[in-house]
């Protein structure tokens, strides 16, 4: 299925509106297929979440199905990985980790943390595959979130604003 199909399918209470004055622009990934992610209530609750935090517009990426050889994009405006300001992988499984590799291999963006530039989306992980070890994944993510996503979403994107709006000088420790 083709990503307006997915979209023409949906139903609920939350629907996805533009937000072209937001700051920033941010992936809400799961690293798995659509069916996967849009039942997974957490991944859904982060995404409104992020959504409705008033600097930011928030949209859904899924693993692309493998027989279609495509590179992720949000299931919203067809946006790519690289052109986001913020990737947050929600992990709820550990077979999902080589999926988070996957991803940022077919979206161009280096795996390791250490390997990415200003130039490159943060790259954050969260969810309960990561509460209890996260060490398997923590040289690809830029940060990993211990705890409720949805409590922390909004910190996290407040940090990201005030860093993308500091100057260059008053960047560094952030």
């Amino acid at each position: 299925m083709n990503r307006q199909a997915y979209l023409a399918a949906e139903y609920g209470p939350f629907r996805w509106y533009d937000k072209p004055s937001a700051h920033l622009r941010a992936a809400l990934v799961f690293p798995n297929v659509y069916h996967l992610g849009m039942s997974n209530l957490g991944f859904q609750l982060i995404w409104k979440a992020a959504h409705e935090h008033p600097q930011t517009a928030a949209e859904r990426v899924f693993l692309p199905d493998p027989d279609q050889n495509a590179t992720p994009e949000s299931l919203e405006t067809g946006r790519k990985l690289r052109d986001f300001d913020l990737l947050a992988f929600a992990l709820s499984y550990e077979q999902d980790y080589l999926n988070v590799l996957r991803m940022l291999d077919l979206g161009r963006i280096p795996r390791r943390a250490r390997e990415r530039t200003a130039d490159h989306p943060l790259v954050i992980g969260g969810g309960p595959a990561l509460w209890g070890n996260p060490e398997p994944v923590a040289p690809f993510l830029d940060a990993i979130v211990i705890g409720d996503g949805e409590e922390a979403i909004g910190q996290v994107l407040d940090l990201l604003d005030a860093y993308r709006d500091a100057s260059p000088a008053g960047r560094a420790g952030a």
